[in-house]
């Protein structure tokens, strides 16, 4: 898939560039949820939280609204979930919503919460920069059932290579490629990181928990050593 085919693919892109907030939440969800994931083709600039074991409830996440469908064909919103003083709080509705209440300590970090966590962190550390950074994944989403593919895991070698090896599991629609998301400053790849818990540049690639101990446990460090001189 060509660059200006990915470009159409997502409509405006000036528009549909998700902001840091929205992965602050998703991502600050599923470290509180660890059995849930983040998918990002169901609506393309929308980020999608399923639970692997069964998706009869789905949490869609926008700038300013979550969508709560539960069984039944129930729908709730939580509007403007950053416009208060305690954020938080729309996290903590959300797993009242599932039926799983904020634990009293956050569960062990998994190699995809990590990796979630990772990508928050890079956009929130890249919102006062001029170039434009955004996320997106691999598959952007499907059209009458054909994958619409950003083209971008194969670039990178390393990720390339690992993609092979991945094994399909039940949040990723039986695409494997869903598990690995670009970072992107003004359109151009800066890195990959990978649900499996890898993160990619174009000449190497780390693992991210390894990294995560030996930067002091810091996502920031982390971020910073992901993107580097990028940086604002």
């Amino acid at each position: 898939m060509s660059k200006q085919d990915s470009t159409d693919a997502r409509g405006n892109r000036a528009e549909q560039v998700l902001p840091a907030e929205t992965w602050w939440i998703a991502s600050n969800f599923v470290r509180r949820h660890p059995e849930w994931a983040i998918r990002f083709g169901d609506h393309l600039c929308y980020l999608t939280l399923v639970n692997p074991e069964g998706e009869t409830r789905r949490i869609i996440a926008n700038p300013g609204t979550i969508h709560l469908f539960g069984p039944d064909s129930s729908h709730s919103t939580i509007r403007f979930p950053l416009s208060t003083s305690a954020p938080d709080e729309a996290v903590i509705a959300m797993g009242h919503f599932v039926g799983d209440p904020l634990h009293p300590r956050n569960p062990a970090s998994t190699p995809r919460t990590l990796a979630y966590r990772l990508l928050a962190t890079v956009l929130k550390s890249t919102v006062n920069d001029d170039g434009r950074w955004e996320v997106i994944n691999e598959i952007l989403g499907d059209d009458s059932g054909d994958l619409i593919q950003a083209g971008i895991v194969p670039k990178f070698l390393n990720a390339a290579k690992d993609a092979r090896l991945v094994h399909s599991e039940g949040w990723d629609l039986g695409e494997p490629l869903r598990h690995f998301w670009v970072v992107l400053r003004d359109d151009e790849p800066v890195a990959i990181v990978s649900t499996e818990g890898r993160a990619y540049l174009r000449s190497r690639s780390f693992g991210i928990r390894p990294a995560y101990e030996a930067s002091g446990r810091s996502m920031l460090r982390l971020a910073t050593r992901l993107i580097g001189d990028r940086l604002p």
